[in-house]
């Protein structure tokens, strides 16, 4: 288990152990509280929307605040977050339209 209170223990599947990264006898990595934090920082981004790229470019803008992972504005973030928003729309809009066209579809027959 791990060896100091607020760190967290995976087992480790896959590759070979970084050299200096801690582990457990057992061959559990032996994650900091930040190794968590910053996982927890991608997963909600990716949760949201965003791409890989994207999240690369702006993962620093990530904080934790009350209501979990919240983005800092960094420059060019808000351009990038209104531009996928404005294409969420879109998709929403075709998704309404192919949805009328199908009920107008079934009502026909």
């Amino acid at each position: 288990m791990p060896a100091t209170t607020g760190d967290r223990t995976t087992p480790r599947t896959t590759g070979p152990k970084k050299r200096g990264q801690p582990s457990t006898s057992g061959g559990y990595r032996i994650y900091s509280e930040t190794d968590v934090i910053r996982v927890a920082q991608i997963k909600a981004m990716i949760d949201a929307g965003l791409s890989t790229a994207t999240i690369q470019r702006y993962l620093d803008c990530a904080r934790i605040g009350d209501q979990g992972t919240v983005l800092e504005m960094c420059p060019n973030l808000r351009a990038e977050l209104d531009a996928i928003a404005e294409c969420l729309t879109a998709k929403q809009t075709e998704l309404r339209e192919t949805q009328r066209r199908l009920h107008k579809l079934a009502a026909v027959g």
